[in-house]
């Protein structure tokens, strides 16, 4: 989505603002296109009370099978709905209210060739592709993308409005994104939880003024762009949940909208006040409400059906797993001899597998005889231009080919397919080694940089509670830490010409790294507004790592609790009967 993902479509700066008789009809071009994305996916002729699996003589629906969708790929198309329903409704308003002269925001037929001209000609990868290839790339139907060009077209008309812009070069997508985010403010994303309990367990996502998003309103978005795999997935999440249902009810288990409303109140409380911590991803859980409402209560009925979890269990599950309660990170290159077809995530023939593996021989020969591993990247690896790229490591800064990036040691939830996350902490910086074979095919990984898990205690450190407010002051948290130190740093010393406590460019001052340019404090956020950056108290050092740890008991009491249903629902699979119908 085009809104989502923020790409500029554009229009000359002198583009008049056509009045409402010129311009085209949002309202309707928008029905045209949920229209045209619900074909595509197949919704349109798809009742929702149609029967897409039994399980144990239970239906599971289509509807079901939506949600589950949606749950599990949908949340860029879920924040995309809201951004873009937040776009439309302002520009509906400002439509309605012409300006000075009379002047309206509107787009013409025009504009939209313009803007897609502009959003082709600035993003390389859609240059010299045909139409149809061009949407096929983008996974949407002609009226849908003509859409999202109107959207981002006029998006730019009142971002100019609002910020005076005079220059089309000052339409930058990041100042954009900020704009459209102070914008959302104005219409409040409203998700369907609430300390009344409202029913939780219904299709709605959010409202956006008067405008509810619900599972069907973003199924076809998501649905367009799912390989057989992913769908087949999504129908297992949604047959998961029918056996939970059914064994809860054979056991007279209940979980009420209350009890779920006092466990999201819960985890909100353990991160109150940490700007890098949960009330940080608050917007989020309010737009995957459904997705978050389902794991809660799951977790809650396994704490009534075996009791909550215990220290000593929660202890056992903290040793058994340390390495991933640490902090490990590493970077990683990769050649790729792929099996599977990217969009369909099948594989390309019969013997795919077997030709994979022996087209990844020719690089292993010449790497083993002292081949560079950039150059080969670029000879070999066959995964597309978007991936099979230059890219610049974290620490060392080296340019290296096929960069797929940083990564952290994750448990259960690797940011990374775990056979390439495992080969990768095994090997030592700018050694190599593979074939590794994921779902994708086989990989050679030549392991850039990684730094050792850092150890992690289950209980807080013991520290100094100067100011007695019962919860420990390491520093206010920092929002840029320019020089990755993990500390605030005054400043350079300079002098102050015009007396206004902060250094104007101009001004004498020490350069006392000598790197030419003066170096402002890094910036902070002053929790106890008493106006300046407050040190770390006191602290035991326990885990002598030069910081206070504040312990990953949380971290793991979760980490426990996702192990303790997953083992729950292959239980129930293991003695379930199911049939599918989905084609």
């Amino acid at each position: 989505m085009l809104v989502a993902l923020g790409c500029a479509s554009g229009r000359p700066k002198n583009a008049s603002v056509a009045g409402p008789t010129n311009g085209v009809d949002l309202e309707l071009l928008r029905d045209q296109a949920m229209d045209s994305m619900r074909a595509r996916a197949g919704i349109r002729d798809l009742s929702l009370a149609a029967v897409v699996a039994d399980v144990n003589g239970e239906s599971v629906t289509a509807a079901d099978y939506l949600r589950a969708c949606v749950s599990r790929y949908g949340e860029p198309a879920v924040g995309g709905q809201i951004n873009e329903r937040v776009l439309f409704t302002e520009l509906k308003a400002r439509s309605e209210k012409p300006g000075e002269n009379g002047e309206k925001y509107a787009v013409t037929d025009a504009d939209v060739a313009e803007g897609e001209r502009r959003l082709i000609e600035e993003n390389p990868q859609l240059q010299g592709k045909r139409q149809r290839d061009l949407l096929e790339m983008l996974k949407m139907t002609p009226e849908y993308f003509r859409y999202q060009v109107a959207i981002n077209v006029l998006s730019e008309k009142m971002y100019e409005a609002d910020n005076e812009v005079t220059d089309p070069k000052q339409l930058n997508p990041m100042f954009m994104g900020i704009w459209a985010q102070n914008l959302a403010g104005r219409y409040k994303s409203t998700s369907r939880f609430g300390p009344e309990g409202e029913d939780l367990g219904g299709d709605d996502f959010a409202t956006v003024g008067d405008a509810t998003i619900t599972t069907t309103d973003v199924a076809p978005l998501v649905l367009a762009g799912l390989s057989v795999p992913r769908r087949e997935k999504a129908l297992d999440d949604a047959i998961d949940q029918a056996l939970v249902r059914q064994e809860l009810a054979a056991r007279g288990i209940t979980v009420t909208d209350l009890d779920v409303n006092a466990r999201v109140e819960a985890e909100r409380a353990k991160y109150r006040g940490d700007l890098f911590g949960y009330e940080a991803f608050l917007p989020f859980l309010d737009t995957t409400l459904p997705l978050e409402c389902q794991k809660f209560r799951v977790w809650i009925a396994l704490d009534k059906l075996f009791g909550e979890p215990t220290d000593e269990q929660v202890r056992a599950h903290f040793e058994k797993n340390l390495p991933y309660f640490g902090s490990a990170t590493a970077s990683a290159c990769e050649i790729t001899a792929l099996a599977v077809d990217p969009d369909t995530e099948m594989p390309k023939t019969p013997d795919a597998w077997e030709k994979a593996l022996a087209r990844i021989e020719k690089p292993v020969a010449e790497l083993s005889s002292g081949g560079d591993f950039n150059q080969l990247v670029m000879r070999f690896s066959e995964d597309g231009p978007d991936v099979k790229k230059w890219g610049e490591t974290e620490r060392t800064k080296d340019r290296v080919a096929g960069y797929i990036g940083s990564f952290a040691c994750r448990k259960g939830r690797p940011e990374i397919d775990p056979a390439i996350e495992a080969l990768t902490f095994a090997l030592r910086d700018d050694d190599w080694a593979g074939p590794v074979k994921t779902s994708r095919g086989y990989h050679l990984i030549r392991c850039c940089e990684a730094s050792p898990p850092r150890p992690a205690g289950l209980e807080p450190e013991k520290f100094t509670d100067t100011n007695a407010n019962q919860q420990f002051d390491w520093q206010e948290p920092l929002t840029v830490d320019h020089n990755r130190n993990g500390k605030f740093d005054d400043g350079e010393p300079f002098t102050d010409s015009n007396q206004n406590a902060k250094w104007d460019a101009g001004e004498p001052y020490v350069d006392q790294n000598g790197n030419g340019a003066f170096d402002p404090p890094d910036e902070y956020q002053d929790l106890n507004g008493n106006g300046i950056w407050d040190g770390p108290e006191p602290f035991d050092d326990s885990i002598p790592n030069g910081h206070y740890d504040v312990g990953c008991r949380d971290q793991v009491l979760d980490d426990y609790l996702e192990d303790r249903a997953r083992e729950f629902v292959a239980g129930l699979r293991a003695k379930a009967k199911i049939t599918k119908h989905l084609d």
